[in-house]
């Protein structure tokens, strides 16, 4: 056949004059093979065209199995290592492993995914020798035994991961995959068959690494760094293993392959198995360590009893909003809230209940706080709210506050309470600075206490940007 590649162009005959004009069919003809022209004027289906087009789609698919065959058997014979080597490296990793991941659990109970990883770890350290002596002993432990005992690995990752999540799950989960295995083993037409059996193991361990990257995904709002390469490192190998299902039929055993030569592909397996186990122990262990780190931050950063931002979160976080606002040209406002003769509460009713009011407050200004804003906890019964609005709305939330904690302070624990606050409020709209802002918001907080409590009082504040210089006052 000629190597040389033709271009021809086929014109119909000249129809008569009352026809429509002719048009030209272009066609490419390849190699030599000559293509007639595959479409008429008059919307003939393109017979020609569909024949060639299915022959060269068998040509191109056996040409790239013909090169997968090729490459696979080439990287499958050059590796340094051979299977005992990979075997032992990865019996010895996993020992090493599970023992770490238990005593990290051992320190840290009340992290779960820690044991059923290590949990996962323990399955493979059955499932590896068994496989690695699958000469020695009969067919039932290294092909039917092991196998399962592979899938249930999968399964336990699966578990650690909703187990991580916070999610529910059932134990008997873990070891229902290895009962289905062994059902199917025990059919011929499965058990006897090498490409069938080990596409079904492939299948049930990549789908179970899957679903346990899914469930690293979804909870990705949690800012853990450590958590992408857990998802990446688990949906690769799940990737790879679905992926190894083609190559099993077609390529490894696809041209008259002896059935017992597994050494390509388990070599493949075992080499990426190898670095899964040591890449996944240490993301456990350093997801473990993150949240602890967030969990201890957040506990330096919070209120214990009203589980609001502390008094020194407050500024921090504050002092970026005014920042963020003098950028923008925006106004900015600060709304102190203090409880009125909370003392008295405590004396009469007991320190319980005045935790109990302090949480309800913290309950209702977290519920009618608008988006973008904060809240903390600044004093022993004192408040502060930090909020991207003008004067008018800013005192529109802290009356609605007001009303709101009144109607659900009135009894508390069954006692009738009838707790109260009063609200100062302060807004700047450019060159705004938070301490002046939360000066002017107390002295609006002091007005209200001295007109009787239970009420809203805004500090107006007049800006003079000429000149740099603020006047403030505090007004009904």
């Amino acid at each position: 056949m000629s190597s040389n590649v033709r271009s021809t162009v086929a014109r119909k005959p000249a129809a008569p004059s009352s026809s429509r004009s002719a048009k030209l069919s272009t066609i490419v003809v390849t190699k030599g093979a000559h293509w007639a022209p595959f479409c008429d004027l008059d919307g003939q289906i393109w017979i020609k065209f569909s024949e060639e087009f299915s022959r060269l789609t068998r040509l191109g698919l056996s040409a790239c199995l013909a090169y997968g065959r090729l490459g696979y058997r080439v990287f499958s014979r050059t590796l340094l290592l051979d299977l005992p080597t990979l075997f032992l490296a990865a019996g010895l990793s996993t020992f090493l492993l599970a023992g770490l991941l238990f005593a990290a659990w051992r320190q840290a109970p009340e992290h779960r995914a820690l044991a059923w990883w290590g949990g996962s770890y323990l399955v493979l350290l059955i499932a590896i020798p068994l496989l690695a002596m699958r000469s020695l002993l009969p067919p039932i432990f290294p092909f039917g035994l092991s196998n399962g005992l592979f899938i249930v690995a999968g399964a336990c990752a699966w578990i650690a991961a909703r187990r991580f999540e916070g999610r529910s799950y059932e134990a008997w989960w873990a070891f229902t995959p290895l009962a289905i295995w062994l059902a199917l083993y025990l059919v011929p037409a499965i058990g006897m068959n090498p490409p069938i059996r080990m596409a079904i193991v492939s299948i049930g361990i990549g789908g179970f690494l899957l679903a346990g990257a899914y469930e690293f995904w979804r909870g990705r709002r949690e800012p853990l760094i450590s958590r992408w390469p857990a998802i990446i490192t688990m949906a690769a190998l799940g990737i790879m293993l679905f992926v190894r299902v083609p190559f099993l039929i077609f390529v490894e055993f696809g041209a008259n392959k002896p059935p017992s030569d597994l050494q390509g592909s388990l070599t493949i397996v075992a080499m990426l198995g190898f670095v899964y186990i040591v890449i996944m122990a240490c993301n456990i262990l350093a997801m473990t360590k993150e949240r602890s780190e967030l969990a201890y931050r957040h506990q330096a950063r919070t209120d214990a009893l009203t589980q609001l931002l502390n008094r020194g979160a407050f500024l921090d976080e504050a002092e970026a909003g005014v920042e963020q606002a003098n950028a923008a040209a925006m106004p900015i406002s600060i709304v102190l809230v203090d409880l009125d003769r909370f003392k008295q509460v405590n004396d009469r009713f007991g320190h319980l209940v005045g935790d109990l009011v302090l949480q309800a407050l913290a309950q209702t200004a977290t519920a009618e706080l608008p988006a973008r804003s904060l809240v903390g906890r600044v004093g022993g019964e004192e408040f502060a709210v930090l909020l991207h609005q003008p004067a008018d709305q800013a005192a529109g939330y802290a009356e609605r506050l007001r009303q709101t904690f009144d109607a659900n302070a009135r009894i508390v624990d069954g006692q009738a309470v009838e707790a109260t606050l009063s609200a100062g409020v302060s807004t700047m709209h450019g060159n705004a600075k938070l301490l002046t802002l939360m000066a002017d918001a107390d002295r609006a907080l002091y007005a209200a206490k001295e007109s009787g409590r239970n009420i809203v009082r805004v500090a107006q504040v007049e800006i003079h940007a000429d000149q740099g210089e603020n006047a403030h006052s505090a007004a009904a």
